[in-house]
């Protein structure tokens, strides 16, 4: 049951966050297992600038990197 609720986090605002995003090691599968695009791994294994266009959701959604790998990965 602990590990249900673990995949389940929200912020104070109700939004859903991705559970333990600091043992990140960038394999993507969250990404490809997103049905709705929701979000984004950069393929980086450090954490990109603040200003770094990998941050910029409307620059990823313009650009098409929402559920890139998914789609090259997964037809």
């Amino acid at each position: 049951m602990g590990a249900a609720r673990a995949r389940h986090r929200r912020d104070p605002d109700g939004v859903p966050v991705v559970a333990h995003q600091e043992d990140c090691q960038t394999c993507f599968m969250c990404e490809a297992n997103c049905p709705t695009d929701a979000l984004y791994v950069a393929p980086f294994d450090t954490p990109v600038p603040e200003d770094s266009t990998h941050t910029d959701a409307d620059a990823l959604a313009e650009s098409g990197a929402l559920g890139d790998y998914r789609a090259a990965n997964h037809p």
